[in-house]
């Protein structure tokens, strides 16, 4: 595994370069349009990192080998989250081009927009989610730390530890992603409301970093010690789960898509 990492680091670094040459001058060029494609693409990959930090709080509460065989590559992911809170500041810095509640024109126009100015504000924004990143954080380190241990000793203790964080765990998962989910996508359009999207985007999550979790250990599963773990049932029941959350996710979209049409809101079909 080291040497795949070593392997990987020159194409990474190369990438990254390019990447922030990119952002460069797409921010020149054009800066409401960069905020607004940098806030989708930091969605993706903090997606990513939360969906590993709640199937790995699944797993610890449910066992089964097929999280034996993608435990780390979940950990890892939900570890890189201390860096997504360095790349959340440009969401910040362009708070002005990517939400309408902060223009004083449109806000004076917009009785509805006025009452949840409490709510949808810069400093409110800006203290829940270093509220949120703190609780996340906490978390996938404890898990992490814990998880370390547990394979480290045979006493049960990190298990229990690991199982008693994990099933609160699950309850605030949801609970911190709907108000991320409102602050960061639906506050877009403020006058838009449905209670069916934060959860959507947490099954997204969820659907997004178990594919990559599945393509990671079909690359890696003839090294040790994955060789040992990772057979082709383990495949079956990750294809399954993987199965199971795509039509989950599609039932969740395809509810809320029903409501739009039904309705005839045409104001809310790009959601």
């Amino acid at each position: 595994m080291k040497a795949v990492g070593s392997a990987f680091k020159r194409p990474v670094f190369f990438v990254l370069v390019v990447a922030l040459i990119a952002c460069i001058v797409g921010w020149v060029v054009s800066p409401k349009q960069f905020f607004i494609s940098y806030s989708f693409a930091f969605l993706f990959w903090f997606g990513l990192s939360l969906g590993s930090l709640a199937w790995t709080m699944i797993h610890h509460l449910t066992g089964g080998r097929w999280g034996y065989a993608t435990r780390r590559f979940f950990e890892a992911s939900m570890s890189s989250l201390p860096l997504l809170v360095l790349l959340f500041i440009p969401v910040i810095l362009g708070i002005r081009a990517l939400y309408p509640w902060m223009d004083a024109a449109a806000l004076s126009a917009d009785e509805i927009l006025r009452h949840k100015h409490l709510y949808l504000n810069a400093p409110a924004f800006v203290t829940r989610a270093i509220v949120l990143f703190g609780i996340w954080i906490v978390m996938a380190r404890l898990l992490t730390q814990w998880s370390a241990e547990q394979d480290a000793t045979p006493n049960p203790e990190p298990t229990r530890k690991l199982r008693r964080l994990s099933g609160p765990g699950l309850v605030i998962y949801p609970l911190t992603m709907t108000i991320a989910a409102v602050d960061w996508v639906m506050s877009i359009e403020p006058d838009w409301f449905s209670t069916i999207f934060p959860i959507l985007i947490c099954i997204g999550q969820m659907l997004n970093a178990l594919a990559l979790a599945i393509l990671l250990l079909a690359v890696e599963h003839r090294r040790a010690p994955l060789a040992q773990i990772a057979s082709s049932e383990t495949f079956l029941h990750l294809g399954n789960l993987l199965l199971t959350f795509t039509m989950l996710w599609a039932y969740l979209a395809f509810a809320q898509l029903l409501v739009i049409w039904s309705g005839d809101l045409p104001h809310e079909i790009s959601w």
